[in-house]
């Protein structure tokens, strides 16, 4: 089950909306966390700030954003395939992700720092917000 199918399966109601104020929750804590690093190293290092910030908030989004449309397009599929499809992207991603740093990494207009910084507080706060759902959402174990 993955987190798109939490308010729409056969779950009692109270469970999907407990569920789906935990998503929005979760959603809006990650949002929150974007828009400051994105203020603060604008603020503090202008539109390089801006720049290198920015990327690093697309990239972490990029790189979870992606688990979670294939979680809803292996909907219904077995476990193995699941695993398989998230373990290849997983590989996917990585790469795709140190291509990108080593593009922009002589670029002129990017703050790297800033781009660092949102990457890796971005990330630990996605994984963060990942550890939190899944403890905390309410799922069937075991079909009725």
């Amino acid at each position: 089950m993955s987190l798109f199918f939490t308010g729409t399966s056969d779950l009692p109601q109270q469970a999907r909306l407990h569920n789906t104020r935990l998503l929005r929750g979760c959603g809006l804590a990650l949002a929150l966390v974007a828009v400051l690093l994105v203020s603060y190293f604008t603020w503090s290092q202008g539109l390089a700030g801006l720049a290198g910030a920015g990327l690093g908030v697309t990239l972490v989004a990029g790189f979870f954003g992606a688990d979670l449309v294939a979680l809803s397009r292996t909907k219904g599929s077995r476990a193995a395939v699941v695993a398989g499809v998230l373990i290849s992207l997983y590989l996917g991603k990585l790469i795709a992700v140190l291509l990108i740093l080593l593009m922009f990494r002589n670029t002129p207009g990017i703050d790297h720092p800033a781009l660092i910084v949102s990457v890796i507080v971005g990330a630990v706060s996605a994984g963060m917000a990942g550890l939190v759902l899944w403890a905390k959402l309410r799922i069937t174990y075991v079909s009725p």
